[in-house]
């Protein structure tokens, strides 16, 4: 009896690097230091979950945000804590070398997980 809908081997696999937070810290924050990425990644897998007050972004970029509402960045996930909320991001993506992963985030709460594999 096959207990997966479909063969094991199409699954999304989980990322073996991770970061987590039960609180996102408040201000700017590295999840992957973009000398940390030499040749590139892939992000596997991406949760967010908000409070009433938290304000956070995701950002990609050689170097770090200013704040959550920094447009001078590109911005992979920005999520506004009026709607409390969760944020399952459905996609892997790569992310490419010399590329650094940081959080901004006003004030501090929330919860992060993310998953990455280097290439």
């Amino acid at each position: 009896m096959q207990v997966f809908p479909q063969p094991i081997e199409s699954l999304q696999k989980i990322g073996d690097n991770f970061v987590n937070f039960r609180t996102m810290p408040s201000g700017v924050t590295t999840l992957v230091d973009p000398t940390a990425n030499q040749n590139g990644l892939i992000i596997r897998s991406l949760h967010m979950a908000l409070d009433s007050t938290t304000n956070a972004s995701i950002f990609v970029s050689a170097t770090p945000p200013s704040g959550p509402e920094d447009t001078s960045k590109r911005s992979l996930v920005f999520y506004w804590g009026a709607n409390v909320d969760n944020l399952i991001f459905p996609y892997q993506l790569y992310i490419p070398a010399g590329e650094g992963i940081y959080l901004a985030n006003e004030p501090a709460g929330g919860r992060l997980s993310l998953t990455y594999d280097f290439v």
